[in-house]
């Protein structure tokens, strides 16, 4: 009997100590129109829509290129003056990853970019890489571009 009382209490204490399997992750609040603004974000620079950009990106906007910061709108706008107009360069991108944060304030799109242009002797020359943007959804429930940053691909991943 005595020896039934120890399995009996080494079965409860197993138990007791026992985890209950996690829930399931619950899923965040809906990413699609954070998805859809940078998918119009990327078309305005394929439409040679200099408007539409400069209306995606908010006032207080960081954009981080070649290590440098660049901050405020206006200068961002100068800074991608290359990509409009006539013989402008080409860049093209598209979110693989769209998030946003359970207060639904901010989010982040990931993905990759490729430019097209030419180097400083005039030949065609072409990069690549991934990019990395913030947003912040505005109180009219659109989205601006708060951070922005592209990179060349992490070696890491070319392993996978």
């Amino acid at each position: 009997m005595r020896r039934s009382i120890v399995v009996l209490a080494a079965f409860a204490l197993a138990l007791l100590g026992a985890q209950a399997p996690e829930a399931p992750a619950k899923p965040g609040p809906d990413a699609s129109s954070l998805r859809a603004a940078e998918l119009a974000f990327a078309k305005s620079v394929h439409d040679n829509d200099r408007a539409s950009f400069a209306a995606a990106i908010a006032e207080d906007a960081v954009f981080v290129d070649g290590g440098k910061g660049v901050r405020g709108k206006a200068a961002i706008v100068e800074a991608w003056a290359g990509f409009f107009g006539p013989n402008a360069e080409s860049i093209a991108w598209h979110p693989e990853l769209a998030e946003v944060q359970d207060g639904g304030a901010l989010g982040i799109t990931r993905g990759p970019w490729t430019w097209t242009g030419k180097d400083k002797d005039g030949k065609p020359k072409t990069a690549s890489g991934i990019f990395n943007s913030v947003w912040r959804r505005e109180k009219d429930g659109g989205w601006k571009v708060i951070f922005d940053m592209g990179c060349p691909p992490c070696p890491c991943a070319a392993k996978q």
